[in-house]
């Protein structure tokens, strides 16, 4: 496996390398497709983060290079993580699979802090990526080298609902105008994926 890094770190070098494509982050929809491509490049403007330019020396293509002290890990501090939960008829199992992930940074500036959602990436992309890459769970076993990919299928990560698919595909905080009335709407869509699961086995 490949020594640890941060996840961000991961996808970072992913989409620099031209491994992993990073797709527009839209405020209403999540878009996979070469309509909603991210340029590494786009990203480095965007975010003002520090880079050189450097000429390929066998096609002369432009080369964006970003040192490592430069990659703004510590600003990223969460993720945007769209789920599909749905029922496999083949095997009669209620599960759920990741689609992408979405970094989130948060900087500080005159306004206050703000936090920006930064690009889409696959999961499916990723996760050949994230099974060679070993993540620190607990510093209580060593011995244990679980790699990102354990961690995310294992669901070994805490989480909170910001959006349920809906007509007007809203998040949470759009129609709830309190914490606790976000709150109970977070515990009502958690028990609604565990009624469903649970009267699968009731009929």
């Amino acid at each position: 496996m490949k020594a640890l890094q941060s996840l961000f770190s991961l996808m970072f070098r992913l989409i620099q390398d031209g491994k992993v494509k990073a797709y527009e982050y839209l405020d209403s929809r999540e878009i996979f497709n070469d309509d909603h491509l991210v340029s590494f490049k786009d990203l480095l403007e965007k975010y003002e983060l520090i880079f050189t330019v450097q000429a390929d020396s066998i096609t002369n293509d432009s080369v964006y290079v970003v040192d490592e002290s430069d990659i703004p890990n510590r600003d990223v501090i969460k993720y945007y993580c769209k789920e599909v939960w749905y029922f496999d008829k083949i095997t009669s199992t209620f599960n759920v699979r990741i689609i992408g992930f979405c970094p989130i940074m948060v900087r500080e500036t005159d306004l206050g802090i703000q936090k920006y959602p930064m690009f889409w990436v696959s999961f499916d992309k990723l996760r050949p990526f994230l099974s060679q890459t070993e993540v620190l769970i607990t510093d209580k076993n060593n011995g244990a080298r679980p790699s990102f990919d354990d961690l995310f299928i294992k669901r070994r990560f805490s989480s909170y609902i910001y959006r349920e698919s809906n007509i007007q595909n809203r998040n949470l905080l759009e129609y709830n105008s309190t914490a606790e009335d976000v709150r109970r709407e977070q515990a009502r869509i958690k028990t609604l994926l565990i009624n469903y699961e649970t009267d699968l086995w009731e009929y």
